[in-house]
Protein backbone atom coordinates (compact mmCIF):
# COMPACT_ATOMS: atom_id res chain seq x y z
CA UNK A 1 0.00 0.00 0.00
CA UNK A 2 3.01 2.27 0.72
CA UNK A 3 4.75 1.80 -2.76
CA UNK A 4 0.93 2.40 -4.53
CA UNK A 5 0.77 5.87 -2.56
CA UNK A 6 3.96 6.65 -3.71
CA UNK A 7 3.73 5.89 -7.20
CA UNK A 8 0.18 8.12 -6.77
CA UNK A 9 2.41 11.15 -5.43
CA UNK A 10 4.84 10.24 -8.62
CA UNK A 11 1.56 10.84 -10.48
CA UNK A 12 0.11 13.56 -9.62
CA UNK A 13 3.47 15.82 -9.25
CA UNK A 14 4.42 14.42 -12.69
CA UNK A 15 1.35 15.97 -13.91
CA UNK A 16 1.36 19.04 -11.96
CA UNK A 17 5.54 19.47 -13.04
CA UNK A 18 4.41 18.43 -16.99
CA UNK A 19 2.46 21.62 -17.54
CA UNK A 20 4.87 24.90 -16.41
CA UNK A 21 7.33 22.90 -18.35
CA UNK A 22 5.49 22.38 -21.90
CA UNK A 23 4.49 26.19 -21.43
CA UNK A 24 7.57 27.05 -20.94
CA UNK A 25 8.41 25.50 -24.46
CA UNK A 26 6.02 28.40 -26.13
CA UNK A 27 8.00 30.82 -24.00
CA UNK A 28 11.08 29.84 -25.47
CA UNK A 29 10.20 29.58 -28.86
CA UNK A 30 8.43 32.90 -28.93
CA UNK A 31 11.95 34.30 -27.50
CA UNK A 32 13.72 32.57 -30.22
CA UNK A 33 11.42 34.21 -32.77
CA UNK A 34 11.47 37.85 -30.88
CA UNK A 35 10.42 40.00 -33.35
CA UNK A 36 9.93 38.29 -36.09
CA UNK A 37 6.01 36.77 -36.04
CA UNK A 38 6.60 35.39 -39.39
CA UNK A 39 9.33 32.82 -37.92
CA UNK A 40 5.76 31.53 -35.30
CA UNK A 41 3.57 31.55 -38.10
CA UNK A 42 5.47 29.43 -40.66
CA UNK A 43 8.54 27.39 -37.89
CA UNK A 44 10.26 26.31 -41.51
CA UNK A 45 11.86 30.14 -40.86
CA UNK A 46 13.32 29.67 -37.84
CA UNK A 47 16.40 28.72 -39.54
CA UNK A 48 16.68 32.32 -40.31
CA UNK A 49 16.73 33.21 -36.71
CA UNK A 50 20.20 33.40 -35.48
CA UNK A 51 22.77 31.30 -33.08
CA UNK A 52 21.03 33.22 -30.12
CA UNK A 53 17.69 31.56 -31.32
CA UNK A 54 19.46 28.55 -31.66
CA UNK A 55 19.44 28.08 -28.16
CA UNK A 56 16.39 28.50 -27.02
CA UNK A 57 14.86 26.20 -29.73
CA UNK A 58 17.56 23.78 -28.48
CA UNK A 59 15.93 24.07 -24.75
CA UNK A 60 12.41 24.34 -26.26
CA UNK A 61 12.46 20.65 -27.66
CA UNK A 62 15.44 18.73 -25.95
CA UNK A 63 14.30 19.67 -22.70
CA UNK A 64 10.57 21.54 -22.28
CA UNK A 65 8.65 19.24 -24.80
CA UNK A 66 10.83 16.26 -23.94
CA UNK A 67 9.39 16.53 -20.37
CA UNK A 68 6.89 18.47 -20.40
CA UNK A 69 5.14 16.96 -23.07
CA UNK A 70 6.32 13.63 -23.01
CA UNK A 71 8.46 11.88 -20.27
CA UNK A 72 6.40 13.50 -17.37
CA UNK A 73 2.89 12.31 -18.43
CA UNK A 74 4.00 8.90 -18.38
CA UNK A 75 3.45 7.95 -14.80
CA UNK A 76 -0.48 9.27 -15.71
CA UNK A 77 -0.45 7.10 -18.34
CA UNK A 78 0.25 4.16 -16.58
CA UNK A 79 -1.69 5.14 -13.17
CA UNK A 80 -4.55 5.63 -15.35
CA UNK A 81 -4.10 1.88 -16.83
CA UNK A 82 -3.77 0.76 -13.01
CA UNK A 83 -6.80 2.65 -11.94
CA UNK A 84 -9.59 2.35 -15.26
CA UNK A 85 -8.18 -1.10 -16.17
CA UNK A 86 -10.77 -3.37 -14.01
CA UNK A 87 -13.87 -1.20 -15.81
CA UNK A 88 -13.01 -2.36 -18.82
CA UNK A 89 -9.31 -3.99 -19.39
CA UNK A 90 -9.12 -4.55 -23.00
CA UNK A 91 -10.21 -1.28 -24.22
CA UNK A 92 -8.50 0.59 -21.59
CA UNK A 93 -4.81 -1.36 -22.44
CA UNK A 94 -5.90 -0.52 -25.96
CA UNK A 95 -6.22 3.04 -25.28
CA UNK A 96 -3.12 3.11 -23.02
CA UNK A 97 -0.84 1.50 -25.84
CA UNK A 98 -1.92 4.49 -28.09
CA UNK A 99 -1.19 6.54 -25.09
CA UNK A 100 2.29 5.68 -24.50
CA UNK A 101 2.68 5.43 -28.35
CA UNK A 102 1.81 8.96 -28.82
CA UNK A 103 4.59 9.64 -25.58
CA UNK A 104 7.21 7.50 -28.36
CA UNK A 105 6.41 9.17 -31.26
CA UNK A 106 6.33 12.62 -29.75
CA UNK A 107 9.49 11.86 -28.31
CA UNK A 108 11.19 10.45 -31.53
CA UNK A 109 9.85 13.96 -33.16
CA UNK A 110 11.19 17.05 -30.53
CA UNK A 111 14.83 14.70 -30.30
CA UNK A 112 15.16 14.68 -34.28
CA UNK A 113 13.80 18.35 -34.44
CA UNK A 114 15.90 18.99 -31.56
CA UNK A 115 18.97 17.98 -32.97
CA UNK A 116 18.67 19.16 -36.39
CA UNK A 117 17.19 22.26 -36.60
CA UNK A 118 19.82 24.53 -34.09
CA UNK A 119 22.84 23.14 -35.69
CA UNK A 120 21.66 24.21 -39.20
CA UNK A 121 20.25 27.30 -37.33
CA UNK A 122 24.22 28.00 -36.55
CA UNK A 123 25.84 27.05 -39.91
CA UNK A 124 23.09 29.25 -41.94
CA UNK A 125 23.99 32.70 -39.95
CA UNK A 126 27.70 31.79 -41.28
CA UNK A 127 27.25 30.66 -44.64
CA UNK A 128 27.58 32.36 -47.81
CA UNK A 129 24.82 34.08 -49.68
CA UNK A 130 24.35 30.69 -52.06
CA UNK A 131 25.01 28.70 -49.18
CA UNK A 132 22.15 30.03 -47.26
CA UNK A 133 19.94 29.25 -50.19
CA UNK A 134 20.63 25.60 -50.60
CA UNK A 135 20.29 25.32 -46.35
CA UNK A 136 17.44 26.89 -46.66
CA UNK A 137 16.24 24.57 -49.35
CA UNK A 138 17.14 21.06 -47.42
CA UNK A 139 16.14 22.58 -44.31
CA UNK A 140 12.36 23.15 -45.52
CA UNK A 141 12.12 19.79 -47.14
CA UNK A 142 13.92 18.32 -43.82
CA UNK A 143 11.82 20.03 -41.28
CA UNK A 144 8.48 19.68 -43.31
CA UNK A 145 9.79 15.76 -43.17
CA UNK A 146 9.76 14.92 -39.67
CA UNK A 147 7.45 17.87 -38.21
CA UNK A 148 4.60 16.51 -40.76
CA UNK A 149 5.78 13.06 -40.44
CA UNK A 150 6.00 12.44 -36.83
CA UNK A 151 3.29 15.34 -35.73
CA UNK A 152 -0.22 14.58 -37.39
CA UNK A 153 0.68 10.55 -36.17
CA UNK A 154 1.52 11.90 -32.59
CA UNK A 155 -1.70 13.74 -32.78
CA UNK A 156 -3.74 10.64 -34.08
CA UNK A 157 -2.51 8.07 -31.19
CA UNK A 158 -3.01 10.99 -28.93
CA UNK A 159 -6.67 11.57 -29.72
CA UNK A 160 -7.61 7.58 -29.52
CA UNK A 161 -5.64 7.66 -26.09
CA UNK A 162 -7.76 10.89 -24.70
CA UNK A 163 -11.26 9.68 -26.73
CA UNK A 164 -11.04 6.19 -25.69
CA UNK A 165 -10.24 6.59 -21.99
CA UNK A 166 -12.62 9.15 -21.55
CA UNK A 167 -15.40 7.01 -22.41
CA UNK A 168 -13.98 4.98 -19.54
CA UNK A 169 -13.12 8.22 -17.49
CA UNK A 170 -16.44 9.16 -17.38
CA UNK A 171 -17.83 6.08 -15.39
CA UNK A 172 -15.68 7.13 -12.37
CA UNK A 173 -15.31 10.56 -13.10
CA UNK A 174 -18.47 11.87 -15.55
CA UNK A 175 -17.29 15.85 -16.07
CA UNK A 176 -13.70 15.20 -16.24
CA UNK A 177 -14.38 12.11 -18.66
CA UNK A 178 -16.37 14.34 -20.51
CA UNK A 179 -13.57 16.98 -20.77
CA UNK A 180 -10.96 14.28 -21.54
CA UNK A 181 -13.15 13.21 -24.83
CA UNK A 182 -13.13 16.46 -25.78
CA UNK A 183 -9.57 17.02 -25.50
CA UNK A 184 -9.09 13.96 -27.52
CA UNK A 185 -11.76 15.74 -30.08
CA UNK A 186 -9.10 18.82 -30.28
CA UNK A 187 -6.61 16.03 -30.81
CA UNK A 188 -8.15 14.58 -34.05
CA UNK A 189 -8.82 17.95 -35.48
CA UNK A 190 -5.43 18.98 -34.68
CA UNK A 191 -4.33 15.44 -37.24
CA UNK A 192 -6.82 16.46 -39.56
CA UNK A 193 -5.36 20.01 -40.09
CA UNK A 194 -1.54 19.05 -39.80
CA UNK A 195 -1.78 16.03 -42.53
CA UNK A 196 -4.06 17.95 -44.79
CA UNK A 197 -2.51 21.22 -44.47
CA UNK A 198 -5.77 22.64 -43.29
CA UNK A 199 -5.06 26.92 -42.60
CA UNK A 200 -8.51 27.46 -41.67
CA UNK A 201 -7.90 24.70 -38.27
CA UNK A 202 -4.75 25.94 -37.00
CA UNK A 203 -5.90 27.54 -33.93
CA UNK A 204 -7.26 24.12 -32.80
CA UNK A 205 -3.21 23.29 -32.04
CA UNK A 206 -3.26 26.11 -29.52
CA UNK A 207 -7.23 24.70 -28.25
CA UNK A 208 -5.74 21.57 -27.87
CA UNK A 209 -2.70 22.16 -26.21
CA UNK A 210 -4.48 24.37 -23.39
CA UNK A 211 -6.96 22.00 -22.89
CA UNK A 212 -4.29 19.08 -22.16
CA UNK A 213 -2.31 21.39 -19.66
CA UNK A 214 -6.18 21.80 -18.00
CA UNK A 215 -6.65 18.14 -18.08
CA UNK A 216 -3.91 17.51 -16.84
CA UNK A 217 -4.07 19.79 -13.71
CA UNK A 218 -7.15 18.13 -13.12
CA UNK A 219 -6.32 14.91 -13.32
CA UNK A 220 -3.45 15.08 -11.15
CA UNK A 221 -5.65 17.06 -8.45
CA UNK A 222 -7.91 13.83 -8.59
CA UNK A 223 -5.31 11.19 -8.53
CA UNK A 224 -3.89 12.92 -5.60
CA UNK A 225 -7.23 12.66 -3.58
CA UNK A 226 -7.80 9.28 -4.60
CA UNK A 227 -9.65 7.86 -1.69
CA UNK A 228 -8.07 4.49 -0.12
CA UNK A 229 -11.21 2.76 -1.79
CA UNK A 230 -9.73 3.63 -5.11
CA UNK A 231 -6.19 2.84 -3.77
CA UNK A 232 -7.16 -0.94 -2.85
CA UNK A 233 -8.43 -1.29 -5.94
CA UNK A 234 -5.30 0.36 -8.01
CA UNK A 235 -3.08 -2.16 -5.84
CA UNK A 236 -5.32 -5.37 -6.74
CA UNK A 237 -4.88 -3.83 -10.26
CA UNK A 238 -1.21 -3.70 -10.24
CA UNK A 239 -0.38 -7.27 -8.22
CA UNK A 240 -2.18 -8.54 -11.62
Amino acid sequence: MENQSSFKRVAAISAFISVPLALSSWVLVALAAGSDPDALANLTNVITLGPRAAGYIHLAWTVADTFGHSLLITPVVLYLWFWLKPRSPNFVTLFILSGFAYILVGLIGVSLLGGLVPSMMRDYAIASNTQKDVLYTIFQSVFNMLFYGTGPLAFLLAGIWWLGIGTVLRKERLILGVFTMVVGVLALIVWLEMNFRIEALTIFEVLQSFSSYIWLIWLGIVIWRQDEQHQHVIEAAMAD
